[in-house]
């Protein structure tokens, strides 16, 4: 047999049984020896579906058997994908994918400057597609992978329409999912992939006011620790990515505390400068207009629920009956302040 026999035959076999061949054979082929994959980049679990009438090569379904299995069933924690069901795929067709090895893992760079409050995971995928298999199904299997969201809505695939895998620059386009799975397949249903195409996971951050730049929820991105009889709180995320909140002291987490929801008690000793207990952002931000729920204790015990870094200027401080907006001069104004605190004496903010 000649090499170019030998290549033709490994190829058709990897193909058929969803085997990576090893790099040194720099390409897979068709029958007639037409190069269908060979981006070294992008050589790890390489696998498609294809149809070749002279070498009987008939796989409109297919998965890596480095990340799946026989009958399309994942292995956790790999993301193994399954490409089926296209809808046209007649002879000299196929549709091969590889990724790049990288971390199965949330990253907030990389990205688009409109989806800058977004996260992906780090490992992107590149697409080799000749002939038009038509529109296919692809299915993410995310078991085993710890995301921040796992809800269809906000699952999506990014999609790099240049080739480079740079998603900062060039065309792009965002896929919706079908269905997130209870067995934790994210699903694409009738959708296109073109030659050279990279796509990856998108995690997206995806609220009702774009233009914000602080909102804490109390049902969203709040971890805590069972203290004794208490929940204390270890983390609140900011929803617009904007900040990472450092946690000050003890901060207790309520459950259906209010209406059924959530809420976050702060009691704090000293009636000025830095709280014991608190929250401190990373990064500064400008107050505009500022909403919150949250009530005082007691007519005694108030506080601040937003202040600035050195824990004297404050939006919702002061009185009960006068809550307002103050500076360190207790003057009434809206601020620029360097960097917020969220700044709490003896309150519940919902």
């Amino acid at each position: 047999m000649s090499s170019n026999e030998q290549i033709k035959l490994e190829s058709y076999l990897a193909l058929k049984y969803g085997i990576t061949l090893d790099q040194s054979v720099a390409n897979y082929v068709n029958s007639s020896g037409t190069v269908l994959w060979n981006n070294t980049s992008y050589w790890n679990d390489v696998f498609g579906i294809g149809k070749d009438d002279a070498s009987t090569l008939n796989q409109p379904r297919s998965n890596s058997i480095n990340t799946g299995s026989g009958d399309g069933t994942p292995q956790t924690g790999k993301a193994n994908i399954l490409i089926e069901n296209p809808s046209s795929l007649d002879n000299g067709d196929f549709l091969i994918i590889g990724h790049d090895n990288g971390n199965l893992a949330e990253q907030t760079t990389d990205l688009p400057a409109s989806l800058s409050r977004s996260s992906r995971l780090s490992r992107e995928w590149k697409v080799r597609q000749t002939g038009d298999v038509g529109t296919f199904s692809l299915k993410i299997n995310l078991g085993g992978i710890t995301l921040s969201n796992t809800q269809a809505s906000q699952l999506k695939l990014l999609v790099n329409e240049t080739g480079t895998g740079d998603f900062t620059t060039g065309t792009f386009r965002v896929i919706d999912a079908t269905d997130f799975t209870s067995d934790d397949n994210l699903v694409f249903d009738d959708i296109t992939l073109k030659d050279g195409e990279v796509f990856t996971v998108l995690i997206e951050k995806s609220f009702a006011f774009s233009d914000a730049n602080l909102w804490l929820k109390t049902e969203v991105g709040v971890a805590s620790k069972a203290v004794n009889s208490t929940l204390e709180l270890t983390k609140w995320e900011d929803q617009t990515a904007i900040n990472d909140f450092t946690t000050l002291g003890k901060p207790i987490f309520l459950s259906d505390e209010v209406n059924f929801n959530n809420a976050v008690s702060f009691s704090n000793v000293t009636s000025s400068g830095i709280p014991e207990n608190g929250l401190v952002g990373s990064s500064p931000i400008t107050a505009v207009e500022v909403m919150a729920v949250f009530k005082h204790k007691s007519l005694l015990e108030q506080g601040t629920i937003l202040g600035g870094d050195i824990g004297e200027e404050g939006i919702f401080s002061a009185l009960l009956n006068r809550t307002k907006l103050i500076d360190n001069s207790n003057n009434d104004q809206f601020l620029k302040i360097k960097n917020w605190i969220l700044n709490f004496l003896s309150i519940q903010l919902i």
